[in-house]
């Protein structure tokens, strides 16, 4: 009996998305592993490590009951007291400054744009101390959160083709921008608009909340740019161990939030020396797809993608040199993505060894996938390891770059 872990790539989907999550275990069921969530059938490590890797019989193998410790009875029974409760709690919204607690700053960061107040996720409580709208209520009677206007109001719970259809039932143009059609429908029938949104409630970041929230954002952005400037100047010194400490020193500075998913398995980890590794066997590949790429760019492009890779996967084309030209047929960004792609590729490769696996099935989508007629050809075929096409596949011509990728086919 054959196992094919039958999975596409082509943006990364997060093991987190709950459809995917859906698919993945009503598959693994059946004894297929097929990744069908909205953005299409994409690649996923994450889901051959699992079978490759044993790590299926973490998820659905027998669990072994926990020690029971048997104390002796006691001859003389007696009943302990009730523990005393404890005097300590987690601070709320009441007991700090919102000005410096990076947690308001966050929330109220949400509202910088208008929308409903109840549109927090609960698992802010654990950072907040009380319930997301129990904050939210608080910031309302400071006046911190305050009534979006009407216009801002009207934007918000209309379509375009909404406000058409109000605009065409009272005998007025249709055409414009969506504000200007919010505009022409208030100026007509500013009463009949109020009446019609009178329950439904947006608010916003009053003026002192917005100036602070905005100063709040502009200075992380200034402390992500410091460290990102650091770790690219520690990569061209070929400094790979103080690139990943630098990301490591930042992101242990972050604000994260404990989100209960009990599908969800444990992150590793970062270790420095798995970083080395990394960008070290980054800067040994040139996929032949980018086989156009001058020297210099070359060179550009292995830092860029050393980064990213720090960064889980985050790029921006401002880490690359502004001459940067890459190859005529792929853009910049599509052109690390394949970079990106040829090194998971070699990782699989390497695992599907020394897991013992001989060969491989590619699998690219099909045509109304964007999927170009030359990795259609290849669609499908199986290939021992060694005979195995090079992926993302030198011969393909779609504009978003090849993805394709060779899936494991283990016999059992």
């Amino acid at each position: 009996m054959g196992f094919l872990l039958n999975c596409l790539p082509g943006g990364g989907p997060s093991t987190s998305h709950p459809e995917w999550r859906a698919d993945l275990f009503a598959s693994l069921a059946a004894g297929v592993l097929t990744c069908n969530y909205p953005g299409g059938r994409h690649l996923s490590p994450f889901l051959e490590d699992l079978a490759i890797m044993g790590l299926l019989r973490r998820l659905f193998g027998r669990k072994e009951a926990a020690p029971v410790a048997v104390t002796p009875p006691s001859p003389t029974p007696s009943i302990a007291p009730p523990p005393a409760p404890s005097s300590s709690k987690p601070p709320t919204a009441r007991d700090v400054d919102w000005r410096s607690s990076e947690i308001h700053l966050l929330l109220l960061s949400r509202f910088l744009d208008a929308r409903p107040p109840d549109r927090v996720p609960e698992y802010f409580a654990q950072a907040l101390g009380e319930s997301p709208a129990a904050t939210v209520q608080w910031l309302l009677d400071r006046g911190l959160l305050v009534p979006a206007s009407l216009p801002a109001t009207v934007a918000f719970w209309n379509s375009v083709a909404d406000l058409k259809a109000l605009l065409k039932e009272r005998g007025l143009k249709v055409g414009g921008k969506k504000q200007e059609l919010v505009k022409r429908l208030l100026d007509a029938d500013e009463t009949g608009m109020r009446k019609r949104h009178q329950t439904e409630r947006i608010v916003e970041c009053s003026l002192e909340a917005r100036e602070r929230v905005t100063q709040y954002l502009a200075d992380k952005k200034r402390e992500d740019n410091k460290m990102i400037s650091a770790a690219l100047a520690a990569i061209r010194a070929g400094d790979f161990a103080a690139a990943s400490q630098l990301v490591s020193a930042h992101e242990a500075k972050q604000l994260t939030f404990e989100v209960e998913n009990p599908l969800a398995l444990p992150s590793p980890p970062r270790e420095t020396e798995a970083d080395v590794n990394a960008i070290q066997k980054i800067f040994t590949l040139r996929p032949k797809i980018l086989s156009q790429m001058s020297e210099r760019d070359w060179s550009a492009l292995h830092v860029a993608q050393a980064l990213s890779h720090l960064l889980h996967g985050r790029f921006s084309e401002e880490w690359l040199p502004p001459d940067f030209v890459g190859v005529t047929k792929f853009p910049a960004d599509v052109a690390r993505r394949m970079l990106y792609f040829h090194f998971l590729h070699v990782e699989r490769v390497e695992k599907y060894r020394a897991a013992g696996v001989t060969e491989g099935k590619v699998l690219c989508g099909a045509p109304n996938q964007g999927t170009c007629p030359e990795c259609m050809e290849l669609d499908g075929k199986t290939f021992t390891l060694d005979k195995a096409p090079e992926l993302p596949y030198e011969r393909c011509t779609c504009e978003l770059g090849c993805r394709c990728c060779l899936t494991a086919v283990i016999s059992f």
